[in-house]
């Protein structure tokens, strides 16, 4: 992308002279006389750098300046000229109105051209930093929205969600607590097994080695005790992914299933043996 310069003078040789030597490069230039052409410009065109006299006649170099820096826009960067030697008091002035820098009439052709490229050299890396600045932005937008999204999902899911390592807790979402009586600050850098049915602690074992070698485990059931004593049936879903052996984890409570399901068997032997029964009264 050409850079677009704006060259305000209003000296036409002096004006026509800085055209002719910027445009041996493969800037894009604009000229005015005025500040009100100037401004005109600038409405109209992207403008990246702005070489403005100091002295024009509606309105001098500092004011435009202050007015570009202030309300227009203070990504252009302007290059302040003055055709005699001025104290630094008076540049401080400049730079105070937002100059990013100042040309000293007479210059040769080589220092004002070394100079525009210079400034062009600044703006180019303010740009890249401006536009790195967005995409981190954009990035902590989009990672913030994800962990928004990510801790609705944990605090509202009714299955416990976590994760474990060396057999400890290391996070625990919210569900915990309606499943197993505890908060999460009472489960975390716990170790798991202290809250298993310990009838359950050698498969529970032989599954976790499983999934240190790099295995999938879906639906394995075991049984954890409630705070209150109870028993509360879970069924897993546990996967180590990376080298760090985080083993990350989804837990359903299953209770109310197994309970039915005792309790179909339970009526299954009923009736089996209200039949046996029945046989053998028939039988007398």
């Amino acid at each position: 992308m050409k850079t677009n310069i704006l060259i305000v003078d209003d000296n036409t040789n002096l004006l026509k002279s800085m055209k002719h030597i910027l445009s041996k490069k493969t800037y894009k230039i604009f000229e005015a006389s005025t500040a009100k052409e100037a401004f005109d410009l600038i409405d109209q065109f992207h403008i990246d750098i702005i070489i403005l006299d100091i002295n024009l006649p509606d309105l001098s170099g500092i004011d435009m300046c202050k007015n570009i820096k202030s309300r227009i826009n203070n990504n252009i960067l302007i290059l302040l000229i003055s055709s005699e030697n001025i104290s630094s008091e008076e540049q401080s002035i400049g730079f105070e109105a937002g100059a990013d820098g100042y040309i000293i009439r007479p210059i040769s052709n080589r220092e004002f051209l070394a100079r525009v490229e210079s400034i062009i050299r600044i703006k180019k890396s303010e740009d890249n930093l401006r536009e790195s600045n967005k995409l981190n932005e954009a990035y902590t937008k989009e990672i913030e929205l994800t962990l928004n999204t990510l801790n609705k999902i944990m605090d509202y899911s009714l299955d416990i969600i976590c994760t474990a390592k060396d057999g400890k807790f290391l996070t625990i979402n919210n569900a915990c607590e309606k499943i197993l009586g505890y908060q999460p600050e009472e489960l975390i850098n716990k170790f798991c097994d202290n809250f298993l049915h310990p009838d359950d602690l050698q498969k529970t074992l032989n599954a976790r080695t499983q999934i240190n070698e790099g295995c999938i485990i879906n639906h394995f059931e075991n049984r954890y005790i409630h705070k209150n004593g109870k028993i509360v049936h879970l069924m897993w879903s546990s996967h180590s992914p990376d080298k760090e052996k985080i083993v990350f984890c989804v837990a359903r409570d299953i209770t109310e299933k197994k309970l039915m399901e005792e309790q179909v068997l339970k009526n299954q032997k009923l009736e089996s043996l209200g039949t046996f029964v029945s046989g053998i009264i028939k039988l007398h």
